[in-house]
Protein backbone atom coordinates (compact mmCIF):
# COMPACT_ATOMS: atom_id res chain seq x y z
CA UNK A 1 0.00 0.00 0.00
CA UNK A 2 1.41 3.20 -1.31
CA UNK A 3 1.93 6.20 1.74
CA UNK A 4 1.50 8.88 0.03
CA UNK A 5 0.43 9.35 -3.86
CA UNK A 6 -1.42 12.26 -5.67
CA UNK A 7 -3.58 10.39 -8.36
CA UNK A 8 -2.29 13.09 -11.34
CA UNK A 9 -3.31 12.72 -14.89
CA UNK A 10 -1.17 9.49 -15.63
CA UNK A 11 -2.78 6.72 -16.97
CA UNK A 12 -2.41 3.77 -15.70
CA UNK A 13 -3.00 0.56 -18.21
CA UNK A 14 -5.60 2.90 -19.94
CA UNK A 15 -7.53 3.99 -16.50
CA UNK A 16 -7.64 8.04 -15.77
CA UNK A 17 -6.84 8.14 -11.94
CA UNK A 18 -7.74 11.76 -11.88
CA UNK A 19 -10.91 11.05 -12.61
CA UNK A 20 -12.05 9.58 -9.64
CA UNK A 21 -12.96 11.15 -6.11
CA UNK A 22 -12.05 10.60 -2.74
CA UNK A 23 -12.93 7.36 -1.80
CA UNK A 24 -13.36 5.99 -5.48
CA UNK A 25 -11.01 3.37 -7.22
CA UNK A 26 -11.84 1.34 -10.47
CA UNK A 27 -12.50 -2.14 -10.83
CA UNK A 28 -12.39 -3.77 -14.31
CA UNK A 29 -14.65 -6.55 -15.33
CA UNK A 30 -13.69 -8.74 -18.53
CA UNK A 31 -14.80 -11.90 -19.98
CA UNK A 32 -15.43 -13.37 -23.03
CA UNK A 33 -19.08 -14.81 -21.67
CA UNK A 34 -22.29 -12.91 -21.07
CA UNK A 35 -22.52 -12.33 -16.93
CA UNK A 36 -25.35 -10.58 -15.02
CA UNK A 37 -23.31 -8.04 -12.44
CA UNK A 38 -25.00 -7.83 -8.87
CA UNK A 39 -23.43 -5.80 -6.08
CA UNK A 40 -24.24 -5.30 -2.93
CA UNK A 41 -23.10 -2.93 0.52
CA UNK A 42 -22.13 -5.31 3.00
CA UNK A 43 -22.72 -2.62 5.15
CA UNK A 44 -26.22 -3.31 4.11
CA UNK A 45 -27.19 -5.32 6.45
CA UNK A 46 -29.85 -8.26 5.27
CA UNK A 47 -30.09 -6.59 1.98
CA UNK A 48 -30.35 -8.19 -1.39
CA UNK A 49 -27.97 -7.90 -4.50
CA UNK A 50 -29.14 -5.20 -7.25
CA UNK A 51 -28.55 -5.58 -10.67
CA UNK A 52 -25.51 -3.05 -11.72
CA UNK A 53 -24.70 -4.13 -15.32
CA UNK A 54 -24.53 -6.69 -18.21
CA UNK A 55 -21.02 -7.73 -19.87
CA UNK A 56 -21.55 -8.70 -23.33
CA UNK A 57 -18.72 -11.41 -24.38
CA UNK A 58 -15.53 -10.08 -25.29
CA UNK A 59 -16.27 -6.46 -23.95
CA UNK A 60 -14.83 -4.72 -20.29
CA UNK A 61 -17.04 -3.20 -17.81
CA UNK A 62 -15.16 -0.97 -15.60
CA UNK A 63 -17.03 0.22 -12.40
CA UNK A 64 -16.05 3.05 -10.11
CA UNK A 65 -16.20 1.52 -6.73
CA UNK A 66 -17.01 3.58 -3.48
CA UNK A 67 -14.04 2.24 -0.91
CA UNK A 68 -15.69 3.36 2.17
CA UNK A 69 -17.71 0.54 2.10
CA UNK A 70 -17.01 -3.48 2.19
CA UNK A 71 -18.71 -5.24 -1.50
CA UNK A 72 -19.54 -8.41 -2.78
CA UNK A 73 -20.10 -8.92 -6.33
CA UNK A 74 -22.54 -12.05 -7.60
CA UNK A 75 -22.06 -13.21 -11.38
CA UNK A 76 -24.79 -14.91 -12.82
CA UNK A 77 -25.62 -16.19 -16.67
CA UNK A 78 -28.68 -15.67 -16.23
CA UNK A 79 -31.39 -12.61 -15.85
CA UNK A 80 -32.63 -13.13 -12.22
CA UNK A 81 -34.37 -9.65 -11.94
CA UNK A 82 -33.44 -6.46 -10.38
CA UNK A 83 -32.32 -8.10 -6.84
CA UNK A 84 -31.04 -10.88 -5.98
CA UNK A 85 -32.09 -12.04 -2.50
CA UNK A 86 -28.81 -12.62 -0.01
CA UNK A 87 -30.35 -16.14 0.55
CA UNK A 88 -30.28 -17.07 -2.79
CA UNK A 89 -27.44 -16.20 -3.87
CA UNK A 90 -26.29 -19.41 -4.58
CA UNK A 91 -28.14 -19.01 -7.72
CA UNK A 92 -24.97 -16.85 -9.43
CA UNK A 93 -21.66 -18.43 -10.91
CA UNK A 94 -19.33 -16.99 -9.17
CA UNK A 95 -19.63 -14.45 -5.58
CA UNK A 96 -16.65 -12.27 -5.28
CA UNK A 97 -16.16 -10.37 -1.59
CA UNK A 98 -13.65 -8.37 0.05
CA UNK A 99 -13.20 -6.23 3.13
CA UNK A 100 -12.98 -2.61 1.57
CA UNK A 101 -11.39 -1.79 -2.49
CA UNK A 102 -8.96 0.62 -1.50
CA UNK A 103 -8.71 4.52 -2.50
CA UNK A 104 -7.30 5.02 -5.84
CA UNK A 105 -6.73 1.10 -6.38
CA UNK A 106 -6.79 -0.31 -9.46
CA UNK A 107 -8.56 -4.30 -9.43
CA UNK A 108 -9.71 -6.89 -12.13
CA UNK A 109 -12.21 -9.59 -11.80
CA UNK A 110 -12.72 -12.52 -14.21
CA UNK A 111 -15.96 -14.43 -13.08
CA UNK A 112 -15.08 -17.25 -15.68
CA UNK A 113 -12.29 -18.46 -13.12
CA UNK A 114 -14.14 -16.43 -10.14
CA UNK A 115 -10.67 -14.68 -9.66
CA UNK A 116 -10.09 -11.25 -8.06
CA UNK A 117 -6.51 -9.33 -8.55
CA UNK A 118 -4.99 -6.00 -7.77
CA UNK A 119 -3.56 -4.27 -10.37
CA UNK A 120 -2.64 -1.43 -8.94
CA UNK A 121 -1.97 -0.64 -5.14
CA UNK A 122 -4.10 1.88 -3.49
CA UNK A 123 -2.75 4.20 -1.32
CA UNK A 124 -2.40 4.62 2.73
CA UNK A 125 -5.40 6.96 3.50
CA UNK A 126 -4.29 6.96 7.34
CA UNK A 127 -1.06 8.16 6.82
CA UNK A 128 -2.54 11.99 6.77
CA UNK A 129 -4.21 11.49 10.10
CA UNK A 130 -0.84 9.86 11.39
CA UNK A 131 1.62 13.13 10.06
CA UNK A 132 -1.27 15.63 11.18
CA UNK A 133 -1.16 13.99 14.81
CA UNK A 134 2.52 14.55 14.90
CA UNK A 135 2.07 18.17 14.07
CA UNK A 136 -0.02 18.95 16.58
CA UNK A 137 1.45 16.88 19.51
CA UNK A 138 4.92 19.26 18.55
CA UNK A 139 3.35 21.95 18.56
CA UNK A 140 1.38 20.88 21.99
CA UNK A 141 4.77 20.36 23.46
CA UNK A 142 6.33 23.99 22.47
CA UNK A 143 2.90 25.45 23.67
CA UNK A 144 3.82 23.84 27.22
CA UNK A 145 7.38 24.97 27.33
CA UNK A 146 6.63 27.92 26.49
CA UNK A 147 3.76 28.67 29.05
CA UNK A 148 6.02 26.78 32.13
CA UNK A 149 8.63 29.14 30.76
CA UNK A 150 6.27 32.22 31.20
CA UNK A 151 5.08 31.35 34.15
CA UNK A 152 8.32 30.62 36.38
CA UNK A 153 10.12 33.85 34.93
CA UNK A 154 7.16 35.82 36.22
CA UNK A 155 7.43 37.80 32.99
CA UNK A 156 3.91 39.00 33.05
CA UNK A 157 4.83 40.50 36.37
CA UNK A 158 7.77 41.81 35.22
CA UNK A 159 5.90 43.77 32.28
CA UNK A 160 3.54 45.09 34.13
CA UNK A 161 5.52 46.36 36.93
CA UNK A 162 7.68 47.98 34.19
CA UNK A 163 4.45 49.85 32.83
CA UNK A 164 3.32 50.93 36.39
CA UNK A 165 7.00 52.84 36.85
CA UNK A 166 6.55 54.26 33.92
CA UNK A 167 3.67 56.34 35.28
CA UNK A 168 4.41 59.43 36.87
CA UNK A 169 3.90 58.77 41.13
CA UNK A 170 3.79 55.43 40.67
CA UNK A 171 5.41 52.48 42.75
CA UNK A 172 4.72 48.81 42.75
CA UNK A 173 6.05 46.14 45.13
CA UNK A 174 6.45 43.26 42.61
CA UNK A 175 6.32 40.54 44.99
CA UNK A 176 3.26 41.70 46.60
CA UNK A 177 1.51 42.23 43.48
CA UNK A 178 2.97 38.36 42.82
CA UNK A 179 1.09 36.80 46.06
CA UNK A 180 -1.56 39.02 45.86
CA UNK A 181 -2.66 37.85 42.16
CA UNK A 182 -2.04 34.25 43.80
CA UNK A 183 -4.55 34.85 46.39
CA UNK A 184 -7.25 36.28 43.86
CA UNK A 185 -6.40 32.71 42.22
CA UNK A 186 -7.07 30.77 44.94
CA UNK A 187 -10.64 33.00 46.24
CA UNK A 188 -12.21 32.33 43.13
CA UNK A 189 -11.82 28.58 41.83
CA UNK A 190 -13.65 27.43 38.80
CA UNK A 191 -14.02 23.80 37.23
CA UNK A 192 -11.94 24.23 34.17
CA UNK A 193 -12.85 20.42 32.94
CA UNK A 194 -16.62 21.49 32.71
CA UNK A 195 -15.76 24.49 30.80
CA UNK A 196 -12.92 21.70 28.62
CA UNK A 197 -16.04 19.49 27.99
CA UNK A 198 -18.35 22.12 27.60
CA UNK A 199 -20.44 21.73 24.28
CA UNK A 200 -22.35 18.32 24.42
CA UNK A 201 -25.83 17.54 25.68
CA UNK A 202 -24.88 15.63 28.87
CA UNK A 203 -22.42 17.98 30.30
CA UNK A 204 -25.52 20.65 29.75
CA UNK A 205 -26.96 18.55 32.36
CA UNK A 206 -23.93 18.54 34.88
CA UNK A 207 -24.56 22.59 34.78
CA UNK A 208 -28.15 23.17 35.58
CA UNK A 209 -27.61 22.25 38.96
CA UNK A 210 -25.33 24.93 39.80
CA UNK A 211 -27.33 27.44 38.11
CA UNK A 212 -30.47 26.50 39.97
CA UNK A 213 -29.07 27.13 42.49
CA UNK A 214 -27.73 30.01 41.97
CA UNK A 215 -30.42 31.78 40.68
CA UNK A 216 -32.38 30.12 43.93
CA UNK A 217 -29.65 32.06 46.08
CA UNK A 218 -29.59 35.34 43.78
CA UNK A 219 -33.05 35.99 44.13
CA UNK A 220 -35.10 33.29 45.12
CA UNK A 221 -37.86 33.79 42.80
CA UNK A 222 -38.75 30.32 41.24
CA UNK A 223 -40.80 32.35 38.23
CA UNK A 224 -37.93 34.27 37.23
CA UNK A 225 -36.11 31.44 36.66
CA UNK A 226 -38.25 29.58 34.87
CA UNK A 227 -38.84 32.72 32.44
CA UNK A 228 -35.34 32.64 32.14
CA UNK A 229 -35.24 28.80 31.56
CA UNK A 230 -38.39 29.07 29.22
CA UNK A 231 -36.23 32.22 26.88
CA UNK A 232 -33.32 30.16 26.50
CA UNK A 233 -35.12 27.44 25.19
CA UNK A 234 -36.76 29.34 23.31
CA UNK A 235 -33.53 31.26 21.83
CA UNK A 236 -31.70 27.97 21.20
CA UNK A 237 -34.77 26.41 19.06
CA UNK A 238 -34.76 29.77 16.69
CA UNK A 239 -31.28 29.78 16.73
CA UNK A 240 -31.51 26.36 15.52
CA UNK A 241 -34.37 26.95 12.86
CA UNK A 242 -32.15 30.01 11.42
CA UNK A 243 -29.17 27.73 10.51
CA UNK A 244 -31.64 25.33 9.21
CA UNK A 245 -32.24 28.02 6.10
CA UNK A 246 -28.16 27.94 5.09
CA UNK A 247 -27.55 27.45 1.88
CA UNK A 248 -31.26 28.66 0.54
CA UNK A 249 -33.01 25.82 2.38
CA UNK A 250 -35.98 28.53 3.42
CA UNK A 251 -38.95 26.93 1.18
CA UNK A 252 -41.36 27.06 3.97
CA UNK A 253 -43.40 23.72 2.28
CA UNK A 254 -39.73 21.58 2.65
CA UNK A 255 -38.25 23.90 6.05
CA UNK A 256 -36.36 21.28 8.41
CA UNK A 257 -37.99 21.72 11.96
CA UNK A 258 -35.97 19.46 14.30
CA UNK A 259 -31.83 19.88 14.39
CA UNK A 260 -29.29 19.72 17.07
CA UNK A 261 -30.01 23.02 18.90
CA UNK A 262 -33.63 22.06 18.52
CA UNK A 263 -32.76 19.03 20.46
CA UNK A 264 -30.80 20.67 22.93
CA UNK A 265 -33.37 23.32 23.80
CA UNK A 266 -36.01 20.48 24.10
CA UNK A 267 -34.08 18.33 26.84
CA UNK A 268 -32.83 21.25 28.64
CA UNK A 269 -35.86 22.87 29.19
CA UNK A 270 -37.63 19.57 30.16
CA UNK A 271 -34.74 18.63 33.01
CA UNK A 272 -34.21 22.49 34.19
CA UNK A 273 -38.13 22.04 34.46
CA UNK A 274 -37.80 19.05 36.60
CA UNK A 275 -34.46 20.23 38.36
CA UNK A 276 -36.59 23.95 39.16
CA UNK A 277 -39.76 22.09 40.55
CA UNK A 278 -37.71 20.24 43.09
CA UNK A 279 -34.90 21.81 43.95
CA UNK A 280 -33.53 23.76 47.15
CA UNK A 281 -31.93 26.92 47.97
CA UNK A 282 -29.30 25.14 49.71
CA UNK A 283 -28.38 21.60 50.07
CA UNK A 284 -26.59 20.13 53.63
CA UNK A 285 -24.74 16.93 53.97
CA UNK A 286 -25.83 14.59 55.51
CA UNK A 287 -23.01 13.96 58.01
CA UNK A 288 -23.94 9.93 58.70
CA UNK A 289 -26.96 7.10 58.42
CA UNK A 290 -26.99 5.42 55.04
CA UNK A 291 -28.41 7.88 53.54
CA UNK A 292 -24.95 9.71 53.49
CA UNK A 293 -23.32 7.50 50.71
CA UNK A 294 -26.95 7.88 48.19
CA UNK A 295 -27.45 11.45 49.06
CA UNK A 296 -27.07 12.84 45.07
CA UNK A 297 -29.67 10.10 44.46
CA UNK A 298 -31.40 11.08 47.33
CA UNK A 299 -31.93 14.90 46.35
CA UNK A 300 -32.47 14.27 42.85
CA UNK A 301 -35.60 11.67 43.87
CA UNK A 302 -38.52 13.38 42.31
CA UNK A 303 -36.61 14.29 39.17
CA UNK A 304 -35.57 10.64 38.97
CA UNK A 305 -39.67 9.28 39.09
CA UNK A 306 -40.24 12.52 36.47
CA UNK A 307 -37.04 11.28 34.04
CA UNK A 308 -38.10 7.56 34.10
CA UNK A 309 -42.07 8.24 33.17
CA UNK A 310 -40.41 10.20 30.44
CA UNK A 311 -38.12 7.27 29.49
CA UNK A 312 -41.33 4.88 29.78
CA UNK A 313 -42.91 6.76 27.41
CA UNK A 314 -40.04 6.43 24.65
CA UNK A 315 -40.08 2.72 25.39
CA UNK A 316 -44.37 2.53 24.98
CA UNK A 317 -44.13 4.68 21.98
CA UNK A 318 -41.06 2.49 20.14
CA UNK A 319 -42.07 -0.78 20.66
CA UNK A 320 -46.11 -0.67 21.11
CA UNK A 321 -47.17 2.29 19.18
CA UNK A 322 -49.17 0.43 15.89
CA UNK A 323 -47.27 1.57 12.53
CA UNK A 324 -49.32 1.10 9.49
CA UNK A 325 -47.54 -1.51 7.36
CA UNK A 326 -44.63 -2.03 9.78
CA UNK A 327 -43.61 -4.95 12.38
CA UNK A 328 -44.17 -3.66 16.24
CA UNK A 329 -40.97 -2.47 17.72
CA UNK A 330 -39.05 -2.04 14.11
CA UNK A 331 -36.33 -0.44 14.99
CA UNK A 332 -34.05 -0.85 11.46
CA UNK A 333 -33.46 1.61 8.27
CA UNK A 334 -36.60 0.39 6.34
CA UNK A 335 -35.98 0.69 2.80
CA UNK A 336 -34.22 -2.41 1.28
CA UNK A 337 -33.08 -3.54 4.95
CA UNK A 338 -34.29 -7.31 5.03
CA UNK A 339 -35.01 -7.90 1.73
CA UNK A 340 -37.66 -4.65 1.29
CA UNK A 341 -39.74 -6.28 3.92
CA UNK A 342 -39.85 -2.77 5.28
CA UNK A 343 -39.89 -0.48 2.91
CA UNK A 344 -41.70 2.47 4.21
CA UNK A 345 -40.83 1.78 8.16
CA UNK A 346 -37.46 4.23 8.37
CA UNK A 347 -37.13 4.60 12.18
CA UNK A 348 -40.37 2.65 13.08
CA UNK A 349 -42.32 4.73 15.62
CA UNK A 350 -39.77 7.57 15.34
CA UNK A 351 -40.42 8.02 11.86
CA UNK A 352 -43.76 7.49 11.93
CA UNK A 353 -44.24 10.33 14.57
CA UNK A 354 -42.11 12.58 12.73
CA UNK A 355 -43.87 12.18 9.26
CA UNK A 356 -47.55 12.48 11.27
CA UNK A 357 -46.78 15.77 13.49
CA UNK A 358 -44.11 17.42 11.16
CA UNK A 359 -44.43 16.39 7.86
CA UNK A 360 -42.30 14.39 6.09
CA UNK A 361 -41.41 17.36 3.73
CA UNK A 362 -40.07 18.95 6.93
CA UNK A 363 -37.49 16.64 7.76
CA UNK A 364 -34.19 15.54 6.97
CA UNK A 365 -34.17 14.78 3.61
CA UNK A 366 -30.99 12.64 2.89
CA UNK A 367 -30.47 10.55 6.27
CA UNK A 368 -27.42 7.66 6.36
CA UNK A 369 -29.96 5.01 5.75
CA UNK A 370 -31.15 6.83 2.54
CA UNK A 371 -27.68 6.35 1.33
CA UNK A 372 -27.23 2.44 2.20
CA UNK A 373 -31.01 1.46 1.85
CA UNK A 374 -32.80 3.69 -0.64
CA UNK A 375 -34.79 4.55 2.27
CA UNK A 376 -36.85 7.77 2.99
CA UNK A 377 -36.26 10.82 4.92
CA UNK A 378 -35.78 10.56 8.46
CA UNK A 379 -35.19 13.57 11.31
CA UNK A 380 -31.89 12.13 13.30
CA UNK A 381 -32.90 15.11 15.69
CA UNK A 382 -37.06 14.25 15.72
CA UNK A 383 -39.57 14.21 18.29
CA UNK A 384 -39.15 10.24 19.70
CA UNK A 385 -35.47 10.70 20.13
CA UNK A 386 -35.90 13.80 22.37
CA UNK A 387 -37.06 12.22 24.95
CA UNK A 388 -34.14 9.95 25.29
CA UNK A 389 -32.05 12.70 24.75
CA UNK A 390 -33.60 14.55 27.59
CA UNK A 391 -33.04 11.12 29.97
CA UNK A 392 -29.22 11.69 28.92
CA UNK A 393 -29.29 15.62 30.33
CA UNK A 394 -30.73 13.82 33.05
CA UNK A 395 -28.08 11.72 33.86
CA UNK A 396 -25.09 14.81 33.27
CA UNK A 397 -27.73 16.83 36.12
CA UNK A 398 -26.45 13.43 38.34
CA UNK A 399 -22.97 13.75 37.93
CA UNK A 400 -23.78 17.64 38.70
CA UNK A 401 -25.54 16.86 42.11
CA UNK A 402 -22.46 14.95 42.80
CA UNK A 403 -20.47 18.07 42.61
CA UNK A 404 -22.81 19.90 44.22
CA UNK A 405 -23.23 17.53 47.56
CA UNK A 406 -19.71 16.26 47.96
CA UNK A 407 -16.45 19.19 48.58
CA UNK A 408 -14.18 15.71 48.61
CA UNK A 409 -12.46 15.14 44.87
CA UNK A 410 -12.00 11.61 45.97
CA UNK A 411 -15.85 11.24 46.67
CA UNK A 412 -16.97 12.99 42.94
CA UNK A 413 -14.55 10.80 41.03
CA UNK A 414 -16.04 7.18 43.08
CA UNK A 415 -19.52 8.06 41.98
CA UNK A 416 -18.45 9.05 38.55
CA UNK A 417 -16.63 5.75 38.06
CA UNK A 418 -19.56 3.97 39.20
CA UNK A 419 -22.14 5.36 37.20
CA UNK A 420 -20.04 4.98 34.15
CA UNK A 421 -19.18 1.47 34.94
CA UNK A 422 -23.11 1.03 35.64
CA UNK A 423 -24.45 2.62 32.66
CA UNK A 424 -21.46 0.95 30.50
CA UNK A 425 -22.83 -2.35 31.28
CA UNK A 426 -26.27 -1.34 31.09
CA UNK A 427 -25.63 -0.09 27.13
CA UNK A 428 -23.39 -3.62 26.34
CA UNK A 429 -26.28 -5.81 27.87
CA UNK A 430 -29.15 -4.16 25.80
CA UNK A 431 -27.14 -4.82 22.55
CA UNK A 432 -25.14 -7.23 23.59
CA UNK A 433 -21.98 -6.18 23.13
CA UNK A 434 -22.70 -5.78 19.34
CA UNK A 435 -23.18 -3.92 16.67
CA UNK A 436 -26.76 -5.00 15.30
CA UNK A 437 -27.52 -7.52 17.80
CA UNK A 438 -29.13 -7.18 21.13
CA UNK A 439 -32.93 -6.17 22.26
CA UNK A 440 -31.91 -2.57 21.71
CA UNK A 441 -29.01 -2.08 19.07
CA UNK A 442 -26.62 0.83 19.42
CA UNK A 443 -28.32 3.63 17.26
CA UNK A 444 -27.52 7.21 17.36
CA UNK A 445 -29.86 8.48 14.61
CA UNK A 446 -32.68 6.60 16.77
CA UNK A 447 -31.07 8.44 20.19
CA UNK A 448 -31.54 4.59 21.46
CA UNK A 449 -31.26 3.96 24.94
CA UNK A 450 -28.79 1.79 24.77
CA UNK A 451 -26.63 4.38 22.79
CA UNK A 452 -27.18 6.64 25.45
CA UNK A 453 -26.12 4.23 27.85
CA UNK A 454 -23.13 3.93 26.18
CA UNK A 455 -22.53 7.72 25.44
CA UNK A 456 -23.01 8.43 28.93
CA UNK A 457 -20.52 5.93 30.30
CA UNK A 458 -17.94 7.53 28.20
CA UNK A 459 -19.11 11.14 29.20
CA UNK A 460 -18.87 10.15 33.11
CA UNK A 461 -15.25 8.62 32.20
CA UNK A 462 -14.07 11.62 30.13
CA UNK A 463 -15.38 14.15 33.00
CA UNK A 464 -13.12 12.10 35.74
CA UNK A 465 -10.21 11.81 33.64
CA UNK A 466 -10.54 15.29 32.33
CA UNK A 467 -11.34 16.80 36.35
CA UNK A 468 -8.60 14.77 37.48
CA UNK A 469 -5.90 15.87 35.28
CA UNK A 470 -7.14 19.67 35.07
CA UNK A 471 -8.30 20.48 38.43
CA UNK A 472 -6.87 18.44 41.31
CA UNK A 473 -3.28 17.33 39.78
CA UNK A 474 -3.33 20.52 37.72
CA UNK A 475 -1.13 18.45 34.86
CA UNK A 476 -3.19 20.32 32.39
CA UNK A 477 -4.94 23.37 32.02
CA UNK A 478 -7.33 22.07 29.71
CA UNK A 479 -6.49 24.47 26.62
CA UNK A 480 -7.05 24.06 23.48
CA UNK A 481 -9.98 22.41 24.42
CA UNK A 482 -11.47 24.97 27.13
CA UNK A 483 -11.71 28.42 24.60
CA UNK A 484 -14.12 26.96 21.78
CA UNK A 485 -15.69 25.46 25.14
CA UNK A 486 -16.17 28.80 27.03
CA UNK A 487 -18.12 29.97 24.04
CA UNK A 488 -19.49 26.66 22.86
CA UNK A 489 -22.76 28.63 21.05
CA UNK A 490 -20.48 31.00 18.59
CA UNK A 491 -18.33 28.13 17.83
CA UNK A 492 -21.30 25.79 16.45
CA UNK A 493 -22.97 28.76 15.05
CA UNK A 494 -19.73 30.48 13.18
CA UNK A 495 -18.92 26.88 11.88
CA UNK A 496 -22.74 26.76 10.31
CA UNK A 497 -21.88 29.42 8.63
CA UNK A 498 -18.96 29.98 7.80
CA UNK A 499 -17.54 26.38 7.05
CA UNK A 500 -18.06 26.78 3.05
CA UNK A 501 -16.14 30.35 3.50
CA UNK A 502 -12.64 31.54 3.09
CA UNK A 503 -10.43 31.40 5.07
CA UNK A 504 -12.36 28.77 6.59
CA UNK A 505 -12.86 26.55 3.48
CA UNK A 506 -10.74 26.63 0.42
CA UNK A 507 -9.69 24.56 -2.77
CA UNK A 508 -6.68 23.87 -4.14
CA UNK A 509 -6.73 21.60 -7.71
CA UNK A 510 -9.42 18.76 -7.41
CA UNK A 511 -9.02 17.90 -3.54
CA UNK A 512 -9.66 14.41 -4.13
CA UNK A 513 -7.30 13.19 -1.77
CA UNK A 514 -7.82 12.57 1.89
CA UNK A 515 -4.70 14.54 2.67
CA UNK A 516 -5.76 17.34 0.82
CA UNK A 517 -9.49 17.21 3.05
CA UNK A 518 -7.57 17.01 6.16
CA UNK A 519 -5.41 19.57 5.82
CA UNK A 520 -8.13 21.66 4.55
CA UNK A 521 -10.76 20.69 7.56
CA UNK A 522 -7.87 20.88 10.34
CA UNK A 523 -7.06 24.42 8.88
CA UNK A 524 -10.25 25.47 9.49
CA UNK A 525 -10.82 23.95 13.08
CA UNK A 526 -7.40 25.51 14.02
CA UNK A 527 -8.84 28.96 12.57
CA UNK A 528 -11.98 28.78 15.01
CA UNK A 529 -9.80 28.13 18.13
CA UNK A 530 -7.76 30.58 17.69
CA UNK A 531 -10.69 33.13 17.45
CA UNK A 532 -12.05 31.05 20.45
CA UNK A 533 -8.83 31.82 22.40
CA UNK A 534 -8.78 35.71 21.62
CA UNK A 535 -12.15 35.75 22.70
CA UNK A 536 -11.19 33.67 25.90
CA UNK A 537 -8.52 36.60 26.52
CA UNK A 538 -10.68 39.21 25.81
CA UNK A 539 -13.16 37.67 28.38
CA UNK A 540 -15.69 38.05 25.74
CA UNK A 541 -18.22 35.20 26.32
CA UNK A 542 -21.22 34.42 24.42
CA UNK A 543 -24.17 32.44 26.01
CA UNK A 544 -28.14 32.44 25.16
Amino acid sequence: MVLFEDPGTELFEGFNLSTLGVDEAFVSVNSTTRWHVYTRNQECIKCPYTSEAIVESGQAWIWTVDTKFPWKLAFSKEDVGDFLPEANESRAECIVGTDHFGEFGVYSIDPQNCSFETRKEPVNIYSGLLACFLFYVVLAFLWIVFEALWRRSRLKTLCRYIRESMRPETTIDITSSWDADEERKKKKHRLKSLDTFRGFLWIMGVCIPMSIRSGLRRDGSRLSIFRHVLSRSVKLFLLGLILNSLGGRNDLQRFRIFGVLQRFAVAYFINAVLMLAFAKHDYTPIAKGPLKVLQDIWELLPVWVGSICILILHFAFTFFLPVPGCSSGYLGPGGMHEEGAHKKCIGGAAGYIDRVVLGEAHLYPTPTASILYDSGPFDPEGILGSLTSAFQVFLGMQAGMTLLLFSDWKSRVKRWLVWGVTCGALGALLCLASKEQGWIPVNKNLWSFSYVMVTTSMAFFLLTVSYILIDILKWWNGSPFIYPGMNAIVMYAGHSIGYNLFPWHWRYGPMNTHWEMLVESLWGTSLWVIIAFIMYKKKVFVAL
